[in-house]
């Protein structure tokens, strides 16, 4: 039997469905959050977590994304820490974004019991910290170099800095995609009716239809 002042060990699994619920019902003020990347990730290994720059600092008013990443030995070990929001900070390289553990002591001096709220908490509060809240920030907008080619914000931030022009031209060849998908779908549907009934008639009222219900959609 175990001693009286022994502590249970919390599996990895249970421990992290712990912080994910947690972080799905809300921490504090509200400026600090995070959820899974990809809720079919058994391991749940991949988070984001989101940080509000605080008031009376150069973050006033900015929004900073995160990359957490939780390997098969958390939480006996740190996550992995990432900004994909470009951030000047004593503890975050420059270059890649990685929130360095020998400059930040809460994952120099990991504990287990520990969370990725407490990771970003701390950070948050590093930004208030005398050698932080003054530093010259990058001007914003430059999150594209360091976002997965899957991230929303290379997304959001390529319609920001693109011109009129390029909207249009975009938008133009969203369009014609979309309605050579639409032939394509069309006609294999419709062709398969005419093998069944064997009218071409029916085909050409069929695509027609086809057509005007679709176009509809997208005016709608």
């Amino acid at each position: 039997m175990g001693s009286e002042g022994s502590s249970v060990v919390v599996p990895r699994n249970f421990r992290l469905l712990e912080e994910l619920e947690r972080g799905e019902k809300g921490i504090g003020d509200g400026t600090v959050s995070y959820g899974m990347d990809d809720a079919d990730d058994i391991y749940m290994q991949s988070w984001t977590g989101t940080i509000i720059g605080p008031p009376s600092t150069v973050h006033e008013g900015r929004i900073y994304q995160l990359k957490l990443f939780c390997s098969r030995d958390y939480p006996d070990n740190p996550p992995s820490v990432r900004f994909q929001t470009r951030i000047n900070m004593t503890c975050v390289n420059q270059e890649t974004g990685v929130v360095e553990p020998h400059l930040f002591p809460m994952l120099a001096n990991w504990k287990r019991e520990r969370t990725m709220e407490d990771i970003l908490i701390q950070l948050k509060r590093e930004m208030m910290s005398p050698q932080n809240r003054k530093l010259t920030q990058p001007p914003e907008g430059n999150e594209e170099s360091r976002v997965d080619q899957k991230g929303l914000v290379v997304k959001q931030k390529t319609l920001i800095i693109w011109g009129e022009n390029d909207r249009i031209i975009s938008n133009k060849f969203a369009v014609v995609s979309y309605f050579v998908t639409l032939f394509i779908t069309c006609y294999l549907t419709c062709w398969k009716v005419m093998i069944k009934k064997h009218n071409s008639l029916l085909l050409c009222f069929t695509l027609l239809d086809c057509y005007r219900e679709q176009y509809s959609m997208l005016i709608l």
